[in-house]
């Protein structure tokens, strides 16, 4: 078997070690998915040893980071670099012991730029409430679950998430609540909603 030589910048390591695919020889097999990624920009072409350079390497991150406007993409970019660095030292790649991403930091736009927080600041009114659930009770025939989630989070203001996976064994009418489980909510602690709040709502 023929060994194939050390990497000596991101585009080589991505080559010998594709996603998924272990070590790979075929051109045909490189990024499969199709998708625009890392590989294909000409920061993946920067020598390993020059992006461990504490002087060179976290100014080039920061480069390539700042050609995306959104936070969530910089920071998903910025985690798949690091990933990678850890791998390069891991395969003893490199000689150095940081992770140059230790050094960089990623910059929050000044405007944030995701469209649904056009709606941060916007509630409804009383009359908007009835409407909309009077919508609910119309169209529930057609969409039952998904009406009943709604008017559910519209008294509880519960998580979609969260409200989306409640099951009919959760609902503890001997004790008067629906019980949250810590496994289907954000803070990961049991709680519970008192069925009084559906009463006093209707």
């Amino acid at each position: 078997m023929t060994k194939l030589r050390t990497p000596t910048s991101f585009k080589d390591l991505f080559k010998k070690f594709s996603s998924g695919k272990g070590v790979l020889t075929k051109e045909k097999h490189f990024n499969p998915t199709g998708s625009i990624s890392l590989y294909d920009d000409e920061f993946s072409k920067t020598r390993i040893k020059n992006l461990f350079n504490a002087e060179i390497g976290p100014p080039l991150i920061e480069a390539y980071l700042e050609k995306y406007k959104r936070f969530g993409t910089k920071r998903n970019c910025y985690h798949t670099i690091s990933y990678l660095c850890n791998f390069a030292l891991d395969k003893k790649i490199v000689k150095h012991k940081l992770n140059p991403c230790k050094l960089v930091k990623i910059k929050k736009p000044l405007e944030i730029i995701a469209k649904n927080s056009d709606y941060n600041e916007i509630s409804f009114e009383l009359e908007d409430l009835k409407k909309i659930h009077k919508a609910c009770l119309e169209i529930a025939p057609m969409f039952p679950y998904q009406t009943e989630i709604i008017m559910f989070i519209m008294v509880t203001g519960r998580r979609f998430q969260e409200t989306s996976k409640i099951i009919w064994d959760y609902v503890k009418e001997d004790e008067g609540i629906i019980a949250i489980p810590k496994h289907i909510n954000k803070i990961d602690v049991d709680q519970f909603i008192a069925l009084e709040i559906f009463i006093v709502s209707i």
